[in-house]
């Protein structure tokens, strides 16, 4: 039993004096002898013990101002609690223990720290120390106790950064501080209690590093320099000529200047990232427009196509996004740097084939000042817009006051789209087409097609809009060209522009938005030339000119009859000349080009003969293929007398093998000769003349109706009568016939190319 007791005496005694002897290193001068310091250190049995020497010396000599200011604090604190620390060195292995401030590692010598190991040495107090390595090719590894290895031993690994803290009652009375010796670098600031100490995400080792207990209240070690350089987010372009560039970081340029040459995708990285959340980014794509985003790691953009990213958006998610704002700018084609955008901004250009040719990215925390982001990031087409034109199809996109369709070609527009692109402001831009046949369609927004494409209806007009936040902010104006009209005037804001009621195509357009306050195009012409306008109770027309139309008019192929105040009376007639042998010689080649009429109404003969001339009208009519019909003058005094007339109009309409457009007619007026006259026949006689007239045409095939004058119509005939008659003479302005006809002979002196005469006219109503 005694001699148990002297053995542990003899043990606890070595262990102080061990302690003594240690304590004492820090204090050494430079003549230290480090045989001295070697009789109490432990080495690996694979290290050369004459290079652990060297490791020792260098851990005593290599820092004057660290000896003198970590031995300040072992005489001023007083200690409870000591800590000791080791370091697995490339080429060397496991170093002495270094205590108390002491440097572990090496300085100057490019190796790097592999792994660490820190010891709590009687501690008074309840808790531990805590530590964890961020490990090339690993990153953060899990936290570990006292006594055991951070990083890695025998993988050729290097330790990159550092984290220690204490836990439970101890750290209540100690704080626990420790910088880093870095690659590139050197000495960084001191960090505390668990904060980060060293670099990530540069690939740089870890090549040294002190570490302190301090008590509670005692003096600190300070000092100007950041504890830890870390690269929150890396990114690479893919480069036209080059392929995939080295990492760039934290706001460096990734990318080429000067020499024109196009990015043409991009990867971006986040690195540890200690909150919740991602990186997202897309890119605008020659050809392909806006992909869609991808997240940290992937690829935006192309490679292998050739094709240039123009622009590029990136954003944070999740708690990230709570924490930090991402700032990132481009360097264009023939614009150089742009300004600083931010938070899935658009940073770039979009819609000028302008080659997006390097970039920067920053991650920035939300409490520290970011760059200068007034300038303008992103340079676009606010508007574009394209038509389908006749004969060509879909034209390519036209921007900002480009004029969109053709000129001097004759050609229609059956369609259009139009897209309006805001980084700003909400809303969206809308317009509508007014088409051939149907009429103003209904509106339609965003790059939607309005007009009527697989048709050949042509567009005559359009209007267009802005909603929401854009219309707060922007006007938009618009004019067209129209067929035979030219360019009009400018319209803005849903006015109409364009032509109605004439039938004119829209053969060009332009488009430009500006900003409210500013000044917008301006012409003296008018933007709408209206044709056909309704007051309510009457219906106008208007030509080009702005006059309106009066008397007999032939619009967009049908013919109207207007009062001379410009009320529309009567739609789609038909002019038919009447002619006969009064006319003598007609060039009916002429008559028939001049398109003045409609068709003729031809006198067949009078009483029981032909009109001489009408074998020849009939062969040029049926020639030309003039649509016709034939009426017989009457001298008839009774109804057998209107048989014989009736067997005449028979024998004629069978010889000459007649095809009228319409019915043929029996004109029935007041009539003289030397030998008789129609004053004495009665009303009565009248009905019977005419029906007996019309009753053996229609038993032939043929039918027949009644022509007349107003006045002999009002005065001479029955109500009887009056049924058969559907084609009255009045040569005036206004038709005052008190009952229902078809046809009215509104002049007899109207003139006709081809015709040297004054022509009888008559409107037909259809």
């Amino acid at each position: 039993m005694k001699r148990n007791i002297v053995i542990i005496f003899i043990l606890l005694l070595f262990n102080f004096t061990s302690i003594i002897k240690v304590k004492c290193i820090s204090d050494v001068e430079d003549d230290t002898n480090v045989n001295e310091i070697n009789d109490f250190t432990t080495v690996n049995d694979n290290d050369d013990k004459n290079e652990v020497k060297d490791i020792a010396e260098d851990n005593i000599l290599d820092n004057e101002d660290t000896k003198y200011e970590t031995s300040d604090y072992s005489v001023t604190n007083k200690k409870n609690v000591s800590i000791s620390y080791q370091s697995h060195v490339q080429n060397i292995g496991w170093q002495v223990l270094s205590y108390d401030g002491m440097i572990s590692g090496t300085e100057g010598r490019s190796l790097r720290v592999e792994g660490i190991k820190i010891n709590l040495n009687d501690n008074d107090y309840d808790g531990n120390i805590e530590y964890q390595s961020y490990v090339e090719g690993y990153g953060w590894q899990n936290w570990v106790t006292s006594g055991s290895i951070s990083g890695t031993v025998g993988e050729s690994r290097r330790l990159e950064a550092m984290r220690i803290r204490l836990t439970g009652n101890l750290a209540e009375h100690y704080d626990v501080y420790y910088r880093a010796h870095v690659q590139n670098l050197g000495w960084l600031g001191w960090a505390k209690n668990g904060e980060s100490a060293g670099s990530q995400g540069y690939g740089y080792r870890m090549e040294a590093y002190q570490i302190m207990l301090v008590e509670k209240g005692m003096e600190v070690p300070s000092s100007n320099l950041e504890p830890f350089k870390s690269i929150k987010i890396s990114y690479q372009a893919h480069v036209q000529n080059i392929g995939w560039q080295v990492l760039s970081y934290d706001g460096m340029i990734s990318g080429t200047e000067g020499c024109a040459l196009r990015v043409e995708g991009i990867k971006i990285n986040l690195n540890d990232n200690d909150y919740d959340g991602n990186i997202e980014y897309q890119s605008y794509v020659e050809g392909y427009g806006w992909q869609n985003w991808v997240t940290s790691g992937s690829i935006s953009g192309t490679v292998g196509e050739s094709r240039r990213l123009e622009a590029m958006r990136i954003r944070l998610t999740g708690n990230l996004a709570e924490h930090y704002d991402v700032y990132y700018r481009a360097h264009v084609q023939n614009l150089g740097w742009l300004g600083w955008a931010k938070n899935g901004q658009s940073a770039g250009s979009q819609d000028y084939n302008y080659r997006m040719e390097a970039y920067q990215i920053m991650l920035v925390e939300k409490d520290k000042e970011g760059p200068n982001i007034d300038e303008e990031a992103f340079i676009y087409r606010k508007l574009s817009y394209k038509s389908y034109i006749q004969n060509i199809g879909w034209q390519d996109y036209k921007f900002d006051n480009d004029v969109s369709g053709t000129l001097n070609q004759s050609l229609m527009i059956k369609g259009i789209q139009i897209n309006v692109s805001n980084e700003k402001y909400s809303g969206s831009i809308q317009y509508q087409s007014h088409v051939q046949d149907i009429g103003w369609i209904d509106w339609t927004c965003d790059g939607n097609t309005s007009g009527v494409v697989s048709s050949s209806k042509r567009i005559e007009a359009i209007k267009i809009r802005l909603t929401g936040d854009l219309e707060e902010h922007y006007d938009v104006y618009y004019r067209t060209h129209v067929q035979n009209i030219g360019w009009l005037g400018w319209a803005k804001n849903g006015e109409a522009a364009g032509s109605q009621g004439y039938g004119y195509r829209m053969e060009a357009y332009q488009i430009i938005l500006v900003e409210k306050g500013a000044d917008g195009p301006s012409s003296n012409e008018e933007a709408f030339k209206v044709g056909w306008l309704n007051d309510g109770i009457n219906t106008y027309y208007t030509f080009p000119d702005g006059t309106k139309a009066t008397g007999i008019q032939k619009i967009d192929g049908v013919r109207y009859v207007f009062d001379s105040d410009g009320r529309l009376k009567y739609s789609n007639i038909k002019i038919y000349a009447d002619i006969s042998s009064h006319q003598g010689n007609i060039d009916f080649d002429e008559l028939y080009n001049s398109g003045s009429i409609d068709g003729i109404i031809l006198r067949i003969g009078y009483w029981t003969s032909e009109d001489a001339y009408f074998s020849k009208y009939l062969s040029e009519i049926k020639r030309l293929n003039i649509p016709y019909t034939v009426y017989l003058f009457s001298y008839a005094h009774n109804s057998n007398e209107a048989l014989s007339e009736a067997q005449n109009m028979l024998n004629l309409y069978t010889k000459y093998q007649l095809h009228p457009a319409m019915n043929v007619y029996y004109d029935l007026e007041g009539y003289s000769t030397t030998i008789d006259n129609s004053d004495d026949i009665t009303k009565e006689q009248y009905q019977q003349i005419a029906e007996s007239f019309i009753w053996y045409l229609d038993i032939n095939g043929i039918g027949a109706r009644i022509y007349s004058y107003t006045w002999f119509a009002h005065n001479r005939f029955n109500e009887a009568t009056r049924k058969h008659l559907d084609w009255i003479a009045q040569y005036s302005e206004n038709n005052t016939y008190n009952y229902a006809w078809r046809g009215w002979q509104y002049t007899d002196a109207g003139k006709i190319p081809g015709i040297n005469t004054d022509v009888d006219l008559s409107i037909f109503l259809y």
